[in-house]
């Protein structure tokens, strides 16, 4: 899969976003993943029936429904809003892999993985799992987007994490990047992962993003590395590498690993740093890890 292509601005997309939120309000990938295609497949200017999961699974059934990607689209946010009963998402999980195996379109399959992110439990879990390993697509992109915001089980975790170890060789920078905060957010330090390559990548959000999760698996620089993205400031040098909403997300991941690290050393320089940081919500997110440290 190549990088720099018109395939790889629906994961830019999602990844910016998902960044930015994922940590800050811990919000339903899926959902944030929707918002992106919306902008990418014209949606922005539908307006579509409420209509139940049932019916929105029915139509996805059905040989003469045209454009069953829409269903699934649909499903996904009815999924995301947690109004479906555990019960019927059982039964949700099942149809929707049966209609994901039975040879749908790229497309749907995409959002079928999409709307399987929005569900938790072991069946669906499994189905993400094995998704993360497809070359069709996004599909790789969107299970490890939405396994990174769940709860796993640490066999789990380590299954995961050894085949993103592949990942991570990929010229794929948005599949790269996902990787990394899949790691970020589910460390498994007991497996030896080489980030120095990636921290020398010429992609600048690459080789910060890495630097966090090399951070959170206790790399030897992780104090200058998390201190290096704290100074970030969005300035004319920096303007045409990275955007104000990476900036943020790369100063609250970084943020978020001193905080799950507890990393106590750092306090003198989160002082400093929140009597220059411009970003309110960033300030607010240092004072939070501040009187963590202090405890």
């Amino acid at each position: 899969m190549a990088s720099n292509t018109v395939n790889d601005q629906p994961k830019a997309q999602a990844l910016e976003k998902h960044s930015k939120n994922f940590y800050q309000q811990f919000a339903v990938f899926g959902l944030v993943l929707l918002l992106a295609f919306s902008l990418i497949y014209g949606l922005g200017q539908i307006v579509f029936e409420k209509k139940s999961h049932r019916s929105l699974v029915n139509e996805l059934q059905s040989k003469t429904f045209g454009n069953r990607w829409v269903a699934a689209f649909e499903l996904s946010k009815v999924l995301a809003s947690n109004t479906v009963s555990q019960e019927e998402l059982v039964w949700v999980t099942e149809n929707l892999i049966q209609i994901y195996n039975a040879g749908a379109d790229l497309r749907t399959k995409e959002f079928i993985v999409v709307a399987l992110g929005a569900i938790s439990n072991d069946k669906s879990l499994d189905f993400l799992s094995e998704a993360t390993s497809s070359n069709e697509g996004n599909i790789a992109f969107n299970a490890i987007g939405a396994l990174a915001k769940m709860d796993l089980t640490p066999d789990l975790k380590l299954k995961i994490a050894e085949r993103l170890k592949e990942h991570l060789k990929s010229t794929d920078l948005g599949l790269i990047q996902v990787s990394l905060l899949f790691l970020t957010h589910n460390p498994v330090k007991e497996l030896g992962i080489e980030f120095d390559s990636l921290i020398k990548n010429d992609n600048l959000l690459v080789a910060l993003t890495t630097k966090i999760a090399a951070s959170r698996f206790g790399h030897a620089e992780k104090l200058s590395y998390l201190k290096e993205i704290l100074n970030l400031k969005y300035d004319e040098s920096i303007a045409s590498l990275l955007s104000v909403e990476q900036i943020f997300g790369l100063k609250y991941n970084a943020l978020l690993v001193i905080e799950k690290e507890n990393i106590k050393e750092l306090a003198p320089f989160l002082l400093e740093a929140e009597k220059v940081e411009p970003d309110l919500k960033i300030v607010s997110k240092l004072k939070d890890v501040l009187i963590q440290l202090k405890n």
